[in-house]
């Protein structure tokens, strides 16, 4: 899971503050809290990926602030709250940011950043504990 992109987009009238993705994320992170403890599912939050600068980050005022400093940020508080809430934090950001150029629409990657994060991805994901038996399973995807 991740959240990160859209509080500091063009999708909100302004940016999320610190302090509400903080109580934002919390927020979401209980909810996935309580469906792991109902189900069994296997979850961990992945860091929300650097944002090339856009048309809409440029202008004055921007209308979109998906900047390196806010996005950095997001992911400082969210790497402290998954482990607040005992939630693998898999931090892609930092190789995406030396090749954040590539991005083919502003958010997502092709090879070989693209390669390269499924790869991390996975290997993340093959780390999780398995489902636990009595509850309902969960495949964790």
């Amino acid at each position: 899971m991740n959240v990160g992109q859209w509080p500091c987009s063009n999708r909100v009238p302004t940016p999320w503050k610190v302090g509400r993705y903080e109580a934002e994320l919390n927020r979401l992170l209980l909810n996935a809290r309580m469906l792991v403890a109902d189900t069994g599912a296997r979850l961990l939050f992945v860091a929300t990926n650097p944002s090339p600068l856009r048309r809409d980050m440029l202008t004055c005022p921007p209308t979109d602030w998906r900047f390196p400093h806010i996005i950095q940020e997001y992911n400082v508080i969210a790497r402290a709250a998954a482990q607040r809430w005992n939630f693998t934090f898999v931090d892609t950001s930092q190789m995406a940011f030396q090749l954040l150029d590539l991005s083919f629409d502003g958010a997502h990657y092709d090879d070989p950043i693209g390669r390269a994060m499924a790869i991390k991805l996975a290997q993340a994901i093959s780390s999780l504990s398995p489902p636990h038996p009595r509850r309902g399973g969960g495949n964790g995807r």
